[in-house]
């Protein structure tokens, strides 16, 4: 991820202070799974502040799909999206807990 973000720059900064992580599917990724890091200040990646990291493991192209879209629906929604960007852990943990394993 940080050799492609070095050589494309920051184009896995998707919104204000949001980045979707993520390498090509099935390099050395054994399961699906998504990482969420919020940062109390925002770095800098290559000219752009982010502040949440949603990281993305995914073992193909295609098994993923269904996840991200649902958490994704979750980062669309504004009084979701705040919650987060404030970093509020109880609010985080309970827009998350309804997710479908």
């Amino acid at each position: 991820m940080i050799d492609s973000v070095n050589k494309n720059g920051p184009y896995m900064v998707l919104s204000d202070y949001f980045a979707l992580m993520h390498a090509r599917p099935g390099q050395g990724v054994k399961k699906l799974g998504m990482s969420l890091l919020v940062l109390k200040h925002e770095t800098d990646l290559r000219g752009k502040p982010v502040k949440i990291f949603l990281v993305l493991a995914a073992t193909d192209n295609q098994s993923h799909l269904e996840s991200l879209q649902q958490i994704m629906g979750i980062f669309m929604d504004d009084g979701s999206y705040r919650s987060i960007l404030t970093g509020n852990r109880p609010a985080i943990v309970n827009l998350f807990d309804g997710l479908e394993k």
